[in-house]
């Protein structure tokens, strides 16, 4: 997953930043796992209404990530969820209640649960977070 063919690294404004495949950034000087967009429940939410998708396998390359980086703080930049709960956010939960690092959401526009259901997965909700100078 790291190496070469699947990330870049890059310093940006001071900060070593390693860019992945997995719409991911780590930062590992400071074990900071960052993920974007992962939708959990799409392909369900629109094959309840019809439309045909694929399968994701979104927990299977979050955890594969974590097992490799051994991240400290994981934080996922909005849209972790794609609509109303269902049975990802069961899998989910499950996942993150068994993970021993820091988990933080910056909320976005699909974020629509209460912060508590959130925070019963043990996510801190937020609205901005900066690392440094980002």
């Amino acid at each position: 997953m790291t190496d070469a063919s699947h990330s870049v690294e890059i310093v940006l404004k001071g900060e070593k930043l390693t860019l992945l495949l997995e719409k991911a950034i780590f930062f590992s000087e400071r074990g900071i796992l960052v993920l974007a967009d992962l939708h959990f429940g799409k392909a369900s939410h629109f094959r309840k209404h019809g439309i045909y998708v694929p399968p994701f396998q979104e927990l299977a390359i979050l955890n594969n990530l974590c097992e490799e980086l051994k991240p400290d703080h994981l934080i996922f930049l909005g849209d972790l969820f794609h609509s109303v709960a269902n049975e990802s956010v069961t899998m989910f939960r499950e996942w993150a209640l068994e993970k021993p690092f820091k988990k933080t959401l910056v909320q976005g526009n699909h974020d629509i649960l209460p912060c508590k259901l959130y925070q019963s997965m043990g996510l801190n909700c937020i609205f901005e977070f900066f690392i440094g100078e980002l």
